[in-house]
Order: C-alpha cells, then sequence, then structure tokens
C-alpha cells in the first residue's frame, strides 16, 4: 500500500494569522489514517514571530524527495499564491515536478473557493457534495471532481442504549450562529422549557472548552441529539433562479461518530417563490424583527446527497415535532435509529472505508 503525504493546516486561520485552535479536517484526516493503519508522512507549518502561518516548502520537498512512490493528499480550500500566505506559490511547482500522484480534498465546494490551480496538479478531487460535484465538473470542463459523501471520523462514542439514555443534554448544538440554525433552536428551546437539556455554544471555537478537536468530540458525546444542518440555507451552482439545497456538512459524521442521534433540519429551497419568502420572514438578518412562532423545513431532505440508507437521523420537519421525540425517551426507536447510523459509519464515515476509496481509484 502506498504510503500518503497529507497536506493540511493543523489549524484555524484568520487572514492568514495562527488562530491556535484545532482544525477537525485535520485531526480526522491524521487520526483517521493512524486508524485505518496508513502508512503517512504529515507536512509540518510553520508559525513566525507575528503569528504568520504558512507550510513549510522545504519539509514538503524533502518528502517528496524521500518517498517517490507515495500519494499526496492535499486540502484544496486554501489556494497556492493566495494572500494569507498558506500555501505559498512554488507549493505548485514542487507538486508537479513530484511527479507524484496529487488528490485533492475540498471540504467547501462552493464558487467562491477558486480550484483552477488544484485542478492542474490533481489527478483527482473530493468533495462531498453531489450538486457540487457536477457543477465543477461542468464550470471547469473536467471530469476530475468526484463524489464521495462524508469525510473520515474514527468512532468515539458508543452505541450502548443505557449510557445514551444517561448522557446529561438531550439536545446540543456547537457552530456558527447563522439566522436559520439560531430561529431553529430558539423555538426549539422555547417549546422544550424546563423539559429540555441543552447545551448551545455559539462559537467559533476559540473558546477553552471547545478549542481542541478532542474537547470538541467530549462535548458532543454528552449529547443525546445533535442538531445537524446542511452548511447553508441554499447555493447557487446554477443561477438565482435554480436553487439547490446548501452543501453537505460533516458534523452529521461527527454526531454518529459520538454516539449521537443526528437532529437533522433544513429549509425548503425548490419553490424558489416560497423560498425567498421564507427566506425573508425566518431565515435573513430582517427576521429579527418578527415574532417567530412557527418554522418549517424539509421533510424530504437528508443531509447526505447520496447514500444507501434512508435512516440512521432525524429529520425534523419543525421544532415541534423535534422536541415530541427528544422528549418520548423511546429506548426502542432510538436503539434503531443508532443501529443505522452505525450501519452509515460502517460504510461510509470508517476511514478504512473513505482511504481505500482514494488509495484504489
Amino acid at each position: 500500500m502506498k504510503k500518503i503525504i497529507f497536506i493540511s493546516p493543523p489549524k484555524l486561520t484568520n487572514n492568514g494569522k495562527n488562530l491556535n485552535v484545532d482544525s477537525d479536517i485535520y485531526h480526522h484526516f491524521v487520526k483517521g489514517m493512524s486508524e485505518a493503519n496508513i502508512d503517512h508522512e504529515i507536512v509540518k507549518f510553520i508559525t513566525d514571530e507575528n503569528s504568520n502561518f504558512f507550510l513549510d516548502t522545504n519539509h514538503l520537498l524533502s518528502l517528496v524527495e524521500k518517498n517517490k512512490n507515495s500519494i499526496i493528499l492535499v486540502d484544496g480550500n486554501f489556494n497556492p499564491g493566495d494572500s494569507n500566505g498558506l500555501y505559498p506559490v512554488e507549493v505548485l511547482n514542487l507538486l508537479k515536478q513530484s511527479k507524484l500522484k496529487v488528490v485533492c480534498f475540498v471540504p467547501d465546494l462552493i464558487k467562491e473557493v477558486k480550484l483552477s490551480k488544484w485542478i492542474e496538479v490533481s489527478n483527482f478531487l473530493i468533495a462531498t457534495t453531489k450538486p457540487g460535484v457536477e457543477w465543477a465538473n461542468n464550470f471547469y470542463k473536467t471530469n476530475k471532481f468526484v463524489y464521495y459523501p462524508t469525510f473520515p471520523v474514527s468512532m468515539y462514542g458508543e452505541n450502548d442504549i443505557k449510557n445514551f439514555l444517561a448522557r446529561p443534554y438531550d439536545f446540543g448544538y456547537i457552530g456558527s450562529n447563522k439566522i436559520f440554525r439560531v430561529n431553529f433552536i430558539s423555538l426549539l428551546l422555547k417549546l422544550g422549557g424546563n423539559r429540555l437539556s441543552s447545551i448551545i455554544i455559539s462559537s467559533y471555537r476559540t473558546g477553552e472548552i471547545i478549542n481542541t478537536t478532542e474537547k470538541y468530540l467530549k462535548v458532543l458525546s454528552n449529547c443525546k441529539f445533535y442538531l445537524c444542518t446542511r452548511a447553508a440555507v441554499k447555493e447557487d451552482y446554477k443561477n438565482n433562479l435554480e436553487l439547490t439545497e446548501g452543501r453537505y456538512a460533516n458534523r452529521v459524521s461527527e454526531a454518529i461518530a459520538c454516539g449521537c442521534i443526528p437532529l437533522y433540519f433544513q429549509p425548503q429551497v425548490k419553490n424558489i417563490f416560497k423560498y425567498y419568502i421564507n427566506y425573508f420572514l425566518y431565515f435573513s438578518k430582517f427576521s429579527k424583527m418578527f415574532n417567530i412562532s412557527k418554522l418549517s423545513g424539509n421533510k424530504k431532505s437528508k443531509p447526505y446527497d447520496e447514500i444507501k440508507f434512508e435512516s440512521g437521523f432525524v429529520v425534523a420537519e419543525d421544532p415541534i415535532e423535534a422536541v415530541n421525540i427528544i422528549k418520548s425517551n423511546d429506548a426502542e426507536l432510538y436503539q434503531k435509529i443508532k443501529n443505522e447510523a452505525k450501519k452509515i459509519h460502517e460504510e461510509y464515515i470508517d476511514p478504512v472505508k473513505f482511504f481505500e476509496f482514494i488509495l484504489t481509484r
């Protein structure tokens, strides 16, 4: 089996500055390679005296020269030569001259992330949103983009129903305060009242309680249900008159790996006129002007674009349904959902499956 040379920043950044907060993507890939017994080397990043954070090109060059029969796996959310300085521009030439197979993974496949440079040096690019893959292949006039439903996440929690029912939090959410999530959570908490124990951390992860991935996963493993939405309400891969559901977000796989039941909510985007009315009332900054008492989502939506399982998560049409399921304490139902979630992990999320996909393609 070939060795992987892995390139991804281990810390989150802001305008090229090291925030000293773990990158979950980095954590999941590195831990996953170890658990899948993948021989690998990790390219170092440097933090200078001004907290500027950038790839160590000398270390990359030395690894390439020592490992002539390797695969380079690179995080494509950052462009070589960008103003943030994370990937120096000479990275492109190093990859070209290496003559090694290059695989690029793209956590956020959106129009704003320019991918022409990665297409030039990559054998293929992996993304977790199927409509995004179709759009990218058409937009960039290539066939190098391929779909895989999730990034790897090692098992962190357990499937035992007794321990699950003893978890301290009925409901949890950690993440950015996008308005469609905030309004859903607000209604859920209002309806649940004192009957619902919850932990909500609206944060960019700079707080001490969750500034490492291990701390973040520990919080998840104390939740029974965990809110999982897509990364956005909608994507305009085609145009503003033909919308696509927001791209996949890896928190659903993290929730499954931590033994939570993913509580999935996503607004409807199929009816363009209804969407823009609902967006103004419920999902835009103007929604703060209204006293929201009702919020509905798309019951037919699923957190993964294409997998062979239809359950393993709860799709909530609205906060009322969500509260009823959470407070039902239906151990038999919960165990059934968790059993299906375990199958999703075994089939797709397990790092062995993910890296097998890369190494055999």
